[in-house]
């Protein structure tokens, strides 16, 4: 209904998946952070099958500790350049900053 309004998922478990990826594939305009969903090669199969451009990195911080977050982006078996847009350049580019 509003094209022009971007919408951050936060909170969404591993048994979502169905749900974030019917969200990825239908609006361009909502963006998925990833702190919930913990499970193996989770970014792998989302660059994969939708791309990178709508994946924020966090940590869910200070309900959880940061490792886990940290380690699955770290130990994700993708490109260091989608990496580092997942970790911070997706994020700069949603709030209209810089992203170089």
């Amino acid at each position: 209904i509003f094209p022009n309004v971007k919408v951050v998922l936060t909170g969404g478990s591993h048994r979502r998946n169905w749900m974030i990826y019917s969200y990825i594939e239908r609006y361009p305009q909502i963006y998925i952070e990833f702190s919930l969903v913990n499970h193996w090669l989770a970014y792998e199969e989302v660059v994969k099958r939708f791309g990178h451009e709508q994946l924020l990195f966090g940590t869910n911080m200070p309900y959880n500790m940061p490792g886990p977050a940290i380690a699955m982006l770290a130990y994700a078996n993708i490109d260091q350049d989608v990496k580092e847009d997942i970790a911070w350049r997706n994020s700069a580019r949603l709030v209209g900053g810089e992203a170089e």
